[in-house]
């Protein structure tokens, strides 16, 4: 018997090859899931029907949330209606200088650096307060970059505010995580977690239950072998 799965999520952690500093996805008071408003997670996006695989949705999402151009987040839109620190001056506040070239060098380097880390199967308590709902697979990847992309996107913040257009790009300690200084979501804490294998955990104040399910797969064919998606209601191709 196949099991339920809610929706299907794809993620990198996004690092430099040395130190502790993370880039990170901050929800703003416009994301649509209100408790998760500020709270950090990594930059990905939820999977649509035009994707074959974890890896194809993360970089269709990475693509689309640092275009020039309104992403139109669709599949969130239709998963919330389903569901019903830097230094302070490296606060990346919105600009309206473009800075492409930078825009661009930063997202090869995140793509072109991309390789799979590790499977989760999610289960949000408080997201079954008006009834159950199934956990989601959150797929996570890794990307570390060389200092010198990973600078630049510190001059980007500086220079011209954030790097996408939903959400706001920040850089944040792994003290300031293991701090509560943002809460994370989803499974954000627990990946870099495990990924730093910490000896503090980062908290994780919404009691996600987590199971491993191993490395990302290559195709969502694989999955639906042995997972019932609600989400997306097309299913994959």
């Amino acid at each position: 018997m196949k099991t339920k799965i809610h929706h299907h999520y794809a993620a990198t952690i996004v690092k430099p090859n040395t130190g502790c500093d993370f880039f990170l996805v901050k929800y703003d008071a416009t994301y649509p899931i209100e408790f998760l408003r500020g709270r950090a997670n990594l930059l990905g996006g939820n999977a649509s029907t035009e994707d074959i695989s974890p890896q194809a949705t993360l970089e269709r999402n990475i693509r689309a949330k640092f275009s020039t151009k309104e992403s139109g987040n669709a599949p969130l839109l239709d998963l919330v209606a389903h569901l019903g620190s830097v230094p302070i001056c490296d606060t990346p506040i919105r600009k309206t200088s473009s800075g492409e070239g930078k825009k661009e060098r930063i997202r090869e380097a995140i793509l072109t650096g991309l390789r799979p880390y590790e499977d989760y199967m999610l289960t949000v308590p408080c997201l079954n307060e008006e009834g159950y709902k199934p956990p989601m697979i959150f797929s996570c990847f890794l990307t570390t970059l060389d200092p010198i992309d990973f600078n630049l996107i510190r001059e980007y913040h500086r220079e011209h505010g954030t790097l996408l257009n939903i959400g706001e790009s920040w850089i944040y300690r792994l003290n300031d995580l293991t701090e509560e200084n943002p809460l994370t979501a989803w499974a954000t804490g627990i990946a870099i977690g495990d990924f730093m294998k910490v000896s503090k955990p980062i908290p994780n104040p919404d009691h996600v239950l987590i199971e491993h399910l191993g490395p990302p797969r290559e195709l969502y064919r694989a999955y639906t072998k042995e997972f019932d998606y609600d989400f997306p209601e097309g299913g994959f191709r």
